[in-house]
């Protein structure tokens, strides 16, 4: 069996360093009225998440996650 994960970010932004994100199973936002943001390093560092930690790839294998930068680091 292949085991896969698919990482799925809103609006890509840039940023310097790591800040709060949030990872849902499904969009909790419209793609088209209320876009979020989601900084690029955010997406790498939870991919690399996926990868090196156990419990992480557990809770997220075979499914599809949204992930969103907080509504603090916008």
């Amino acid at each position: 069996m292949v085991e896969w994960a698919v990482v799925r970010p809103d609006g890509l932004i840039d940023e310097k360093n790591i800040s709060l994100y949030e990872i849902h199973p499904s969009p909790t936002r419209s793609a088209i009225f209320n876009a979020g943001k989601t900084s690029r390093i955010n997406v790498a560092y939870f991919m690399t998440d996926l990868i090196m930690d156990n419990q992480t790839w557990n809770q997220w294998k075979v499914k599809m996650p949204v992930i969103y930068n907080t509504e603090s680091s916008e």
